[in-house]
């Protein structure tokens, strides 16, 4: 997981993720949902009240073509 960072666009029209933290989780994909992923977050860094939402790449896209919105569990299971 990905955060703290700003996404920049660059002048070939590419997209790159700046100044961000990496952490790995080990996550059961059956128990994951929204509030989990918050929970994840939080282990990152105190973010109270300031998740803007969450982005995820699909395997082998670009970010400026791959990244999707999780906006509910729905979402998060098509990631799965």
């Amino acid at each position: 997981m990905w955060h703290g960072g700003v996404f920049m666009k660059l002048d070939n029209g590419g997209l790159c993720y700046m100044n961000g933290q990496g952490r790995t989780s080990s996550v059961d994909p059956d128990e994951l949902c929204s509030f989990y992923l918050v929970e994840l977050v939080m282990k990152c860094a105190r973010y109270d009240g300031r998740i803007q939402g969450f982005l995820y790449l699909v395997p082998g896209l670009s970010m400026v073509d791959g990244l999707r919105r999780m906006t509910d569990d729905e979402s998060m299971r098509e990631m799965i």
